[in-house]
Parts: C-alpha cells; structure tokens; sequence
C-alpha cells in the first residue's frame, strides 16, 4: 500500500518542524531496506516547510512505527511527540496530497516555485540509493508532471514564482522600490541564490553577502556581489549599511539585538526554518521582521477561479495515476496470453520455414506477425477497460476458460485476519517476484502467471501508537 506521513506547517509550529527535521538527513539510511525492514521503498522530502515520507509498504502499522520509531532516533525527541507531529495518508488521498505539494497547493506561499525543485531532487536522491519502488516511480513522476500542468494552467497565487520573490515582494510594499536600496544577504545557500537574482533583476545595484561558512567570497565572485569578512564585526556593519537583510543561513541564529542597535530602519526577511535572527529582534522598534510564518498571509493574486482550476487538474491527474495502476496489475496477465499466442504462432512458421522458398516465407512471417499485433489489441484494450472498472477477476476468469492460462493471486495462498484484510492492499504497480514465468515454445502444458492483489484505496486507517 501507498503512504504518506506527513509533518508540516500546516499542523505544527515552525520551531518544533525545526526540531524535527534535525537529523534527517541520516533518516534515508536508516529506513533502507533490510531484511526485516516493513518497508519496500521509500522517498523523504524534507525542506523548510514540511517533512513527509513515501512508502510502499505491505502494512500500515508496521511501516508507520517503523519510521517513527527510526525519527525519535534521529533527533532525541519522545516518541509520542513524534507520533503527534505526523498526519498519515493512505492511498488516494496520499496520492492527492503528493500532487499537491509538488503543484505548491500546500505551500506557505500560495502556487510557489521551489517546491517542485524539492520534490524533484527528494525522489532523484532515493532512486539513485535504490529506495524507489516501481510504484513510487510512477507516482512521483505523474506528480511532477501534474505541477508543470497547474503551473501552465492555473495561475494560482505566486504561479511558479519563489517564495523568496513573494517575501521581497512585501519587503519592496514596505521599502518603497529596491533599486537604490543596500541589501544584505546572509548565507549562501538556495534561498540566497534565488533572492540575490531576483534583486539583480529588479535592479538592485548594492547587494552584500555574509557566510560564516566561508563561502562569501565565492559565492560573490559567481554572483557579482560584494562579500563580507566571516566575523560578527562585519555582520554588524554589514547590518548598519543595509535597509534589507535577508537571512536564510539555516545556521543558526546570527543576528543578535545589538547588530541592528543603531542601525536605523530595517526590514529583515526571516526564511531559514532555523532561524538567524534571535526573537528579541522582533522587538525592536526600528525593525520589522517577516519570516516563515507571515508568508501564509501574502498569497497574492489568488481567485477561486484560479483555484478551482488547480484543484480539478490535481483530480485529473489522481484519476490517472490510479487508473494506470490497476491497469498494470493485469501486466503479466496479458503478457502470459500474448506469449501463449506467438509460441502458437512461432511454431507454425518454423513449420512453414522448411516448405516453402525464403522470400515467401518472409513475406508471410511479416504479415502474420501483422495480424498477431492486431488480434492482440482488443483483449489488451479490454484488460485496462477491466481492471479500471474494479472486474480485474472476470478477465482472469476468462484466460483460464478459453486459453488454459493459470493465473494465481499473490495473496491467495495467505488467510488474513480481520485487519490484515484492511491493510492487504497490494503494490499496483510492481508484479511479484517470478511474475511472468511461461513457459517455452515447445512446451504445450498450461500456463501461469501471478498478478497482484487488487489494489485498494481505504480512506483512513485507524493510528496506534
């Protein structure tokens, strides 16, 4: 089954996300694949606003404790906090809310760019690791495309542009225009990138970048900025030259009180979800902050229409998805009959081969192998038509009957209990070990191919902790 357990800033303060999210960089090596492990596959993206974990995994309990369990590890929080920080999604709905987050339907700013990028980069880090399943495959895929769709078509709120832009945006409503203003920019990361180009496109002419990393001077040099030294003195100057200082370091607080104590007025745009900026800064009469959590309220542009519009193109492509995956539980279904059918076929024309001249014999083969592509058509057509409509078992029913194909459930061997039976949904997309096996041409005997269990989609799962 499909599942999502989701941590975000929609459910929990930004500074516990935070704390949860320490550590997780060492949580794909944790959840790998062993030989007890609950899970078959999995993607973690974890960003600023959000920490959430795809799963392909037989049992919901067993997969969801499993991470957990491997989360409080990570970052020495108790368990049950960790059990309270996550929201779980199974099936359809993790489906939907995936294509959601990938289209920035779910992001803190309405329709944002960087989103995509994450989940892009999220589900490229697991495949390179071997973590995706083929299930997860396709659905990550149809998730991005879904986003490029709502992008193009549907100009909801910052419409593909970056929450970084949408936060300078109100820094400007504030400042008045940018372009004779001094910006300082902390850190060197993506956040600094993207704002330090969308200052240059706006004009900006006076951008400094600070780094305790030591990174300043080359990102400097690549950017065409200004950089700083690496000690607190040079921040400090750096704070008193600015009239907007973007932090998004993620390094921990660096801007103290005493850096904007004389500074005059300032605009510091907050968008590490580990913040630079210490909570008393807040506090200072010459400065105004906006951070992570005020850009929930800047969703700019946004109509109902435009939502509307999104929301129904994220429906189309989950009705996609799962069509698609319950068509493919058929997969080897449908290769058995085809296979059945050409040894038939292949038989006969090596019969032919030793009775008449090549040229005739190629002549036929093609035209045969023609009329082979065409007879297969309609029964393959009529396997998606079936399993899309739930009746998957008529169509085994009838290879059985016409064709002497043996088709076996994967799960039919087992008896499940009563909730085992609720969690049975099966991998749609991902055919079991030794699906397929037919037998060779000169072998007449009856066929066999397993196919997955029929894919379920139940609407909540009852937690335990």
């Amino acid at each position: 089954m499909l599942v999502a357990l989701r941590a975000t800033h929609e459910r929990i303060d930004l500074s516990l996300l935070d704390r949860l999210t320490q550590g997780t960089d060492a949580l794909p090596e944790a959840l790998k694949a062993e030989k007890d492990s609950p899970l078959a596959g999995f993607v973690v993206i974890s960003t600023c606003n959000r920490l959430e974990i795809y799963l392909d995994a037989e049992k919901f309990h067993d997969a969801h404790s499993f991470v957990m369990g491997a989360i409080a590890r990570m970052n020495g929080l108790a368990l049950e906090t960790v059990y309270d920080c996550f929201a779980p999604e199974v099936g359809s709905s993790a489906v939907t809310h995936l294509f959601e987050v990938a289209a920035g339907m779910r992001s803190a700013v309405l329709g944002e760019a960087e989103v995509v990028g994450q989940v892009r980069n999220a589900f490229n880090l697991a495949s390179a690791a071997g973590h995706v399943t083929p299930m997860l495959h396709d659905l990550f895929q149809e998730a991005l495309r879904c986003a490029k769709r709502v992008t193009s078509q549907a100009k909801v709120g910052a419409a593909g542009r970056s929450g970084v832009s949408v936060a300078i945006d109100e820094a400007e409503r504030q400042l008045g225009t940018l372009v004779d203003r001094r910006i300082l920019v902390v850190g060197t990361g993506a956040y600094a990138r993207l704002g330090t180009k969308d200052l240059i496109q706006r004009g900006v002419r006076s951008i400094e970048v600070f780094s305790t990393s030591g990174r300043a001077a080359e990102f400097a040099a690549t950017h065409q900025v200004r950089a700083l030294g690496t000690g607190i003195e040079s921040l400090r100057e750096g704070v008193h030259r600015a009239d907007l200082v973007i932090a998004c370091s993620g390094r921990g607080t660096s801007l103290f009180p005493f850096c904007f104590l004389g500074a005059g007025n300032t605009v510091v745009l907050d968008l590490a979800l580990h913040t630079d900026v210490h909570q008393l800064v807040r506090h200072l009469s010459d400065v105004s902050v906006i951070d992570l959590g005020d850009l929930r309220d800047l969703h700019s542009d946004v109509t109902s229409d435009a939502v509307g519009r999104a929301q129904a193109l994220i429906a189309e492509s989950v009705e996609r998805f799962i069509s698609r995956q319950a068509s493919r539980r058929l997969d080897p279904a449908v290769a058995a009959l085809r296979s059945s059918v050409k040894d038939a076929i292949d038989r006969e024309l090596e019969s032919l081969r030793q009775s008449y001249p090549e040229d005739v014999y190629a002549d036929v083969e093609v035209k045969v192998h023609r009329i082979f592509s065409k007879l297969m058509h309609r029964p393959m057509k009529r396997a998606q038509e079936l399993a899309q409509a739930g009746q998957a078992d008529d169509y085994l029913r009838a290879l059985s009957t016409l064709f002497d194909i043996t088709v076996e459930n994967e799960d039919a061997s087992r008896e499940l209990s009563d909730e085992q039976a609720q969690e049975a949904p099966a991998n749609a997309a991902e055919t079991a070990p030794g699906a397929n096996p037919v037998s060779k041409p000169e072998e007449r005997g009856p066929r066999t191919a397993r196919v997955a269990a029929p894919v379920r989609f139940p609407a909540a799962v009852p937690v335990s902790k």
